[in-house]
């Protein structure tokens, strides 16, 4: 009973491992946003301080301060 317990315990651990480290390897990173009008087709429009983005599409307008980086 015991011996069952620990090989689950370790299969479940193995592919939470495992999950997270596809999460990393399959984060995109765009290009920077300018702040203003967005003209090229996606791109990440970053804070300057923290590490909060947002993705924004063409046409869209970029809103960066030092917390926050913002599309509408």
């Amino acid at each position: 009973m015991r011996m069952s317990i620990i090989i689950l315990s370790c299969c479940f651990v193995g592919i939470a491992a495992q999950e997270a480290s596809a999460a990393i390897r399959l984060k995109q990173q765009f290009p920077p946003c300018p702040e203003g009008v967005v003209e090229k087709k996606i791109c990440e429009c970053r804070a300057y301080v923290s590490n909060r983005y947002n993705i924004c599409l063409a046409g869209q307008h970029c809103l960066r301060n030092a917390f926050h980086g913002m599309c509408w």
